[in-house]
């Protein structure tokens, strides 16, 4: 299973590459079943106070890539929110911009 600390540095390792570090950099990260949702799954959270939670299906959490790819994505929705919180044009030209930079290189 991957750890919480793994996923943090992975999360904080994107930022920096592929935000400029213009995420919040503590992000809380857990793995937990979403209501509703199938177990490929994961959602972010961005509250006003700039605070920022990502819930990963732990179906995964053994899965090093499902697990980057979603962090990448989630990172995606926060670095527009709150225009991201769904998936629109301004999300999909996100993932293209992260495409372009290499960030899913090795990941799909």
């Amino acid at each position: 299973m991957i750890s919480h600390s793994r996923a943090i540095r992975w999360y904080r390792k994107y930022n920096k590459l592929y935000f400029v570090n213009k995420l919040n950099n503590n992000p809380t990260i857990i793995f937990e079943h979403i209501e509703g949702k199938d177990e490929k799954a994961a959602q972010a959270y961005k509250e006003k106070s700039g605070n920022v939670e990502i819930v990963l299906n732990p179906f995964h959490a053994h899965d090093w890539n499902y697990v980057r790819q979603s962090i990448l994505h989630e990172m995606a929705h926060i670095s527009i929110w709150p225009k991201g919180k769904t998936h629109n044009y301004l999300f999909d030209a996100e993932i293209d911009r992260l495409y372009q930079l290499g960030a899913y290189k090795g990941l799909l």
